[in-house]
This record gives structure tokens, C-alpha cells and sequence, in this order.
């Protein structure tokens, strides 16, 4: 979920204005079925993931993680924008999964590697998690009348993702 950081500070706003009462009904229900279908999809995702370039496989990962964002970015805050993006976010789950991470560990790494890699990975990715968190909060602190702004957060997070995806020197 780390490319929703800023998307996730307006969803409640947005949701509550537009769902009211049926906020916490709904949005449990799209997570429940974005679980299921992760359920599900992680095991034939796995499986294609081990039949394509790696690099492939992690920007197809990445780029599910930010899917949900583009409804608000076409259509702005509204009720579509918002069911959209709730569709959207249970179909990120089909390529939701992190294996495809550990799998590049384990690819480029010898075994007394592994363990440090993965520690500095994690520490990486809680990085990469927070920092656009912050930005989104300070953006969205700075800019209060223009509601979308954390979520062009999440839009330069995607970019940065991609870029140092495509720089990591993975084979294609």
C-alpha cells in the first residue's frame, strides 16, 4: 500500500462526504474483497513472475500498487473517481503481492547475503513508505483548499518507483 500514502489521507474525506453512513460498510467490504482476490491471485501471480524477467514482474507489482490513484487524477474528487478507485484497488490485488521482491533477493544475492540485504530492504521500504507519507501530510498541511495535492504525492512516488526500477541494472 505504499503508493496510496497521499491517497489515503483524503479517501476518509472523500469517502465520508460521499458514502456518509455507508463509509465503514463499504470501504470494509472493497478491503475484504481486495484480500480475497490477493488470496487467490498471489499463486498464479508467483508462478508468472517465475516465467518473466524479474524487472518485469517488479514493475508490474509496483505499478498495481498506484493503480487505484489514477480515477482521482482523470476525474478528480468525485463519487466516480471514488467507486473507481475502490474498484481499482481490489483488482491491484491480483498483482499485489511482495514475493516478487524476496524472488529479486534471492535471485542476486548468496545465501550469507541474504539476511543483511533483506534487513537493509525492509529498512528501504519502510523509507520509501514514510517519506512520501510526510510529503502527502506536509502537501496537504500547506495546500488545504486543493484537496488532490497529496495525491500528486503518490503520482511523483510511482514516477521515482519506475525510474529506480528501471535503474537497478536487472537484466531485462
Amino acid at each position: 500500500q505504499a503508493g496510496m500514502t497521499g491517497t489515503d489521507l483524503i479517501l476518509p474525506v472523500l469517502a465520508g462526504k460521499m458514502w456518509g453512513e455507508k463509509m465503514a460498510s463499504i470501504g470494509s467490504a472493497v478491503m475484504a474483497i481486495r484480500f480475497f482476490v490477493q488470496l487467490l491471485a498471489t499463486p498464479f501471480f508467483g508462478r508468472w513472475c517465475d516465467r518473466v524477467q524479474r524487472k518485469w514482474a517488479f514493475l508490474v507489482m509496483g505499478f498495481a500498487i498506484w493503480v487505484p490513484i489514477w480515477p482521482f487524477l482523470i476525474l478528480g474528487p468525485t463519487e466516480t473517481a471514488l467507486w473507481a478507485g475502490a474498484f481499482l484497488k481490489i483488482i491491484s490485488a491480483i498483482a499485489g503481492s511482495t514475493a516478487v521482491g524476496y524472488a529479486l533477493v534471492n535471485d542476486y544475492t548468496t545465501r550469507e547475503e541474504r539476511t543483511s540485504v533483506m534487513a537493509i530492504g525492509t529498512a528501504g521500504m519502510l523509507f520509501v513508505e514514510w517519506i512520501p507519507k510526510l510529503l502527502a501530510a506536509w502537501v496537504m498541511k500547506t495546500h488545504p483548499k486543493h484537496i488532490l495535492a497529496p495525491i500528486y504525492c503518490d503520482l511523483s512516488a510511482m514516477c521515482i518507483f519506475i525510474l529506480f526500477a528501471l535503474w537497478i541494472g536487472l537484466p531485462c
